[in-house]
């Protein structure tokens, strides 16, 4: 604040030593006219605001020229306003690009979860199934190297190097998820051309209640169905597992909160297994 309190003061004097030494009116109101609008800009307002009034005092009441009052308020007024209104619209695109910086960590946290949490899901109970069935070892390594591979790429995706998933590779998620014990069905109507985000999100509540399934359900059956309509995706995965209440987690509050960011909205319930539905409208 003093640098500016020193930039209006000093511009003053030289806009009276201009008047004083009698050179004709010109350019010298200038320098001042900056130093107020900048003082504003910055913030500091009360500054700007005194050093306005302290300028129309200097430049009327020693010579007694008070009709140029209503020209010297008005134009003070003006550059003051025009400050301010600058400093606000700075203001504003700080915070909406704080918003646009805190929005794309959060999407990343939520894209690194889904992804690591999928399938380090996949490889513990692949590598589960190989110690209790010997024979089908050989199987279960592929589908471990397959998941590691795949999460390096979904990894590198969410980090924005890579194109991200869609509900196209749903045939890809079913089988990493599928054992001897757990069988996986699809069913999908309409189209699946959909918006980017709409159909990332799609792809991650499926990738999401199909983990846990694996983690937490213990069931045998779990159906995904997918159906696009004009207006909105409506997303379903059912199970016959032992169903009870949604489990607190960042899986489940990520999908909530990464359906709501859409306008859409997730439901949950534990009857008779466990569904998880999400509608997201177009």
């Amino acid at each position: 604040m003093g640098r500016y309190l020193i930039a209006l003061a000093a511009t003053l004097a030289a806009m009276q030593a201009y008047h004083y030494l009698g050179f004709w009116p010109g350019p010298e109101p200038i320098p001042f006219v900056i130093a107020l609008f900048l003082a504003t800009v910055q913030g500091h307002r009360a500054l700007a605001i005194g050093a306005a009034v302290v300028a129309a005092v200097v430049v009327t009441v020693p010579a007694w020229s008070f009709e140029d009052l209503p020209q010297v308020l008005p134009t003070l007024t003006a550059v003051i306003a025009i400050g301010e209104i600058v400093r606000i619209r700075r203001a504003y695109l700080r915070q909406a690009r704080q918003r646009a910086v805190d929005a794309e960590r959060l999407r990343i946290s939520r894209e690194l979860h889904d992804v690591l949490v999928h399938h380090m899901s996949v490889v513990n109970v692949q590598a589960g199934a190989a110690l209790l069935r010997p024979q089908r070892a050989n199987d279960a390594l592929i589908i471990i190297r397959q998941a590691s591979r795949d999460a390096l790429d979904e990894v590198r995706s969410a980090l924005g190097t890579l194109r991200a998933p869609s509900i196209r590779q749903l045939d890809e998620l079913i089988d990493r998820v599928r054992t001897d014990g757990l069988v996986v069905s699809k069913r999908i109507r309409g189209r699946t051309e959909l918006p980017a985000e709409v159909d990332q999100a799609a792809y991650r509540v499926v990738q999401e209640a199909l983990t846990n399934v694996v983690r937490h359900a213990e069931a045998t059956k779990v159906a995904v169905h997918l159906e696009c309509r004009r207006d909105r995706v409506t997303v379903q995965v059912r199970d016959n597992g032992k169903g009870g209440d949604a489990l607190p987690g960042n899986g489940l509050t990520g999908m909530r909160e990464r359906v709501a960011a859409l306008g859409g909205q997730l439901t949950t319930s534990g009857e008779s297994g466990f569904r998880v539905e999400a509608r997201i409208p177009l």
